[in-house]
């Protein structure tokens, strides 16, 4: 990187000790909903295994994911926020259930969005 590159990243307050450090800059673009709908599915997925393991089965609707999606890319920093938000309005609820004895071995879970939500129903 060249002091002018830096100095355009508006990374110019750096120390030289730090800045010396750097050997590149990588410019990224911002993920798109179909990006990050794909990494809501990633986790959820991933959740969907482990709640396999506990003879339990998931089932989220494609508008749900897209809700998750959509609450993941307000947040701000596209794919960064999709792990708490999966956990926050899927995961949270569904270990809740659990706990309560809502949701059995053998049982499914379904997640829908209704009225600009999400619900979980064990």
């Amino acid at each position: 990187m060249t002091r002018d590159h830096a100095d355009g990243l508006g990374i110019n307050a750096i120390r030289p000790e730090l800045l010396n450090r750097i050997d590149d800059t990588i410019a990224f673009e911002e993920l798109g909903a179909a990006q990050i709908e794909a990494i809501v599915t990633i986790h959820v997925d991933a959740l969907a295994a482990r709640l396999g393991a506990r003879d339990v089965k998931l089932r989220l609707t494609d508008d749900a994911k897209a809700f998750l999606a959509q609450e993941a890319m307000a947040a701000g920093s596209g794919a960064r926020f999709v792990q708490r938000i999966v956990s926050r309005h899927v995961s949270t609820p569904l270990s809740t259930a659990l706990l309560k004895g809502e949701l059995i071995a053998g049982g499914t879970a379904d997640v829908t969005r209704s009225n600009g939500a999400l619900v979980v129903r064990a």
